[in-house]
């Protein structure tokens, strides 16, 4: 065994007059080694003590102290730390910057020592988060950061100042499956735009040449016309425009006389006089009936609406103004207009006079084109609007026969519901943007509008065949009246576009199929 000077500086004082190693036995003690770690060791039992003091147990028996206990421990070393140095400061005469570190006895270790899990084994306090971390990715760490984070405080403050809750933790770096959908979407958005652009490119490519080749153009503009050419391409589709670019100026121009001319004459010299009063009434109230957006709530929208609907009633005679023309009008009216309004920021009060007359000529005549090709839906007693309603029976009886075995059952008759489809062209079922899309692909069509128009109604109809048949007579006629399409998008018309065109090609140029019974 070693022999220890009482001069060493590792020896402490027992209290006896002597002084021993901290690990040495006192007199009279049988020999024994301990270590501080076993002590921490959970599960671990070991007695210790003295002669005077009774034997502790440290290991399982004892309960895991809790975060207060822990801290209130630690601020009690911290003070008796703090005190030890300034008594040794004092009892010199003159004050030395660096005191001895006296070595505690084994009681006081054992006093002062736990075996609670987790036990603070730095004596420095962790710092303090002052304020929630920001949402960048960049680390809030850097104690020379402005207000994120500071040092510790003073080893008096309460132990409860220097934790940080538990809820500030700093927000780690995102998920590798959320980048990865991150990722995905920025990458589906660039191939649309890309696509879009290419589309675009296509468009600009007809519409540049000399001489527009029509039929192209009525290809690509099934799909979908882009809003910034639109209004160019419905004239074309319409044979408003000429497909020569030479002549596109001129025709234009003699075109916009000619409206303005039939608007003097209809309306007098002083052009708020129309000749046939109670026409211009029945106009009147319908117009304000139209639409009830600010747009065409707005006073010169709706003059110019009357005027145009005034000129072609005057100059179609045989068939005169019915309601439902003011309906076909509105999508002529949005389209033409939309190029002057985002020229002057969507204010109505600063597009001038003479682009408003451009935009009621233009409609004026695509009207005329458009209805010329339905003329029967408007003569009198509108026969074409009857034939209409009689094959879209027909079809429903083909494509689906339960949903029409059960509108007989409940005496629903087509003509009930289907008259306004077939004299507005759905467009009081859907919305109007999704009007403007159903008209890119109507306007592209070859034939008679009526030709495809009753084979989108019929899909449109077979689209709530499941709904329909759990109905009885006055929900069916509720539903129809207003059915659920106000979320409707471009993706849901083209679908019931898609559909109405391969019953077309089923069944249009068979009409055997419709006829059996």
């Amino acid at each position: 065994m070693q022999n220890y000077s009482s001069s060493s500086p590792h020896l402490a004082d027992d209290g006896s007059g002597g002084a021993h190693a901290p690990g040495s036995p006192r007199a009279g003690e049988p020999k024994s080694f301990w270590k501080r770690q076993v002590a921490r060791l959970p599960g671990s039992i070991r007695p210790a003590g003295s002669a005077t003091d009774p034997p502790k147990v440290f290991g399982a028996q004892h309960a895991f102290a809790s975060p207060a206990s822990i801290a209130t421990k630690f601020s009690s070393m911290t003070m008796s730390s703090s005190s030890a140095g300034a008594d040794g400061s004092g009892g010199g005469g003159a004050s030395s910057p660096k005191t001895e570190r006296r070595m505690k006895t084994r009681d006081e270790l054992v006093d002062q020592t736990s075996d609670a899990w987790g036990e603070l084994d730095d004596p420095k306090p962790p710092a303090v988060i002052t304020s929630a971390p920001p949402s960048s990715r960049k680390s809030t760490l850097d104690t020379g950061s402005a207000g994120n984070i500071v040092t510790s405080p003073s080893t008096s403050a309460p132990p409860s100042h220097r934790r940080a809750p538990s809820d500030m933790s700093l927000a780690g770096p995102p998920s590798p499956a959320r980048m990865a959908d991150d990722d995905r979407a920025a990458a589906d958005e660039a191939r649309l735009m890309t696509a879009k652009l290419q589309r675009h490119a296509k468009f600009e490519a007809l519409l540049t040449a000399p001489t527009v080749d029509l039929a192209a153009l009525k290809k690509l503009c099934w799909s979908g016309i882009p809003e910034d050419l639109r209004p160019t391409c419905w004239q074309l589709l319409l044979g408003y425009l000429p497909c020569s670019a030479e002549r596109r100026e001129s025709a234009l121009k003699r075109k916009r006389s000619d409206y303005e001319e039939t608007a003097a004459q209809s309306f007098g010299k002083d052009g708020a006089t129309p000749s046939d009063k109670q026409l211009m009434h029945q106009i009147h109230i319908d117009v304000l009936r139209t639409r009830p957006t600010e747009l065409y709530a707005h006073d010169r929208v709706q003059r110019a609406l009357e005027r145009i609907l005034y000129c072609w009633a005057m100059r179609h005679p045989a068939s005169g103004y019915v309601q439902g023309i003011n309906d076909l009008l509105t999508p002529f009216f949005t389209v033409f207009l939309a190029p002057f309004l985002e020229r002057h920021d969507g204010q109505m009060d600063a597009v001038p006079q003479d682009e408003l007359t451009c935009v009621e000529a233009d409609s004026f005549w695509c009207l005329t084109k458009l209805i010329d090709g339905i003329q029967d839906n408007y003569t009198f007693a509108q026969p074409g609007i009857q034939r209409l309603v009689s094959r879209l029976k027909d079809l429903v009886g083909r494509i689906d026969a339960p949903l029409s075995a059960h509108l007989a059952n409940e005496n629903v008759e087509f003509i009930q519901f289907a008259f306004r489809w077939m004299n507005c062209l759905l467009m009081r079922e859907v919305t109007h943007a999704a009007t403007i899309r159903m008209w890119d692909a109507y306007l592209s069509e070859d034939g008679d509008l009526n030709d495809f128009h009753v084979y989108v109604c019929a899909a449109f109809l077979v689209k709530w065949s499941k709904e329909l048949r759990a109905k009885d007579f006055p929900e069916i006629m509720l539903f129809l009246q207003s059915p659920p399409t106000k979320e409707w998008t471009d993706k849901d018309i083209e679908l019931l576009l898609s559909e109405a065109f391969m019953w077309k090609s089923l069944f249009h140029n068979s009409p055997n199929h419709l006829a059996a019974k």
